[in-house]
């Protein structure tokens, strides 16, 4: 049994890998994080002569982020994928190519400046809502024990 999670650097993105490491692990299924580059995996200065070298270090850092919070749950069956294109698309073939259970991402983000970009774009969670046909669940930010949460989920 497979569960894909969408992972970036923003905190609804790390909420959804708490509560996707936690159901993982009551369900005995392989977790597979996607991380889509974006913009915000690369430093400022694209001139820069190590511009590439910094992305790549972001990127580091955050898959050993997410091994910390795998490691928290204990979980041991997990794979994480870094891939350039559409969030939506790329979260959709994950989840059809694994054959996944569902799809699980954060929530989306909040303010003026995710409002504008929302509009031009749309939001990553409407758009697997509307492409998938498997589950997909909305990891709220702040305010849940996410395990606790994975936990009731199973009841």
């Amino acid at each position: 049994m497979n569960i894909v999670v969408g992972y970036d650097e923003h905190p609804a993105s790390g909420a959804a890998l708490d509560f996707a490491a936690a159901l993982a692990v009551r369900l005995d299924a392989e977790l597979n994080i996607v991380h889509v580059l974006s913009i915000d995996d690369y430093p400022i200065d694209p001139d820069g002569l190590d511009w590439e070298a910094c992305a790549e270090r972001e990127v580091s850092a955050e898959r050993e982020s997410a091994r910390e919070v795998l490691g928290a749950h204990g979980l041991t069956k997990w794979t994480y994928d870094v891939r350039r294109g559409s969030p939506v698309r790329l979260l959709v073939d994950a989840c059809e190519k694994r054959d996944a259970l569902m799809i699980i991402v954060g929530k989306p983000e909040q303010g003026l400046g995710a409002m504008l970009n929302h509009l031009v774009t749309g939001s990553i969670s409407r758009g697997i809502l509307h492409r998938a046909h498997r589950p997909v669940v909305v990891v709220p930010e702040n305010g849940v024990d996410h395990g606790a949460a994975a936990g009731r989920a199973l009841r």
